[in-house]
């Protein structure tokens, strides 16, 4: 009779954790992470001041088509790379072979305006239906005075 009492006890299951569960949160979240990561802004990186315009629409209410970027020395961004006309036509076909028939520019307030006019016809010249300049809302100064209509 002992000995049933003994055997019970060595196949009864020790208490213990599963990890497993808590493995896959936890790749979840660096799955996820890393995707956010990659999503966000590329152009946040390059130090761009967009010229400010009191009628353009806050970022929420459009919809952002793919954007070049001029810094202030006028050097050609996309997709946070540096380009050069050849390289920017390429781009263009490809993104006109995806369906894309917008592009936007965010030239830097300090460019020439003859440089962002050159951009705006190698766009027009490879395809691009609508050429669009990107613009910040200017900053709201505490006693400003409200627009006239």
């Amino acid at each position: 009779m002992s000995r049933k009492v003994l055997s019970r006890r060595r196949t009864r299951m020790m208490p213990g954790f599963n990890l497993t569960p808590m493995l896959d949160m936890v790749f979840y979240l660096l799955f996820f992470f890393i995707l956010a990561t990659k999503m966000r802004d590329e152009s946040a990186r390059l130090d761009v001041r967009l010229p400010a315009s009191a009628s353009a629409p806050a970022a929420s209410d459009r919809e952002r088509p793919p954007a070049l970027t001029l810094d202030a020395q006028g050097r050609l961004f996309f997709q946070n790379r540096p380009m050069i006309r050849e390289q920017l036509a390429l781009e263009l076909a490809r993104l006109l072979g995806k369906g894309e028939k917008e592009i936007a520019i965010k030239g830097d307030e300090r460019v020439g305006y003859g440089r962002v006019v050159e951009v705006m016809d190698w766009c027009r010249q490879a395809g691009m239906k609508a050429v669009l300049l990107d613009l910040r809302r200017p900053a709201k100064s505490p006693g400003a005075a409200p627009a006239a209509r």
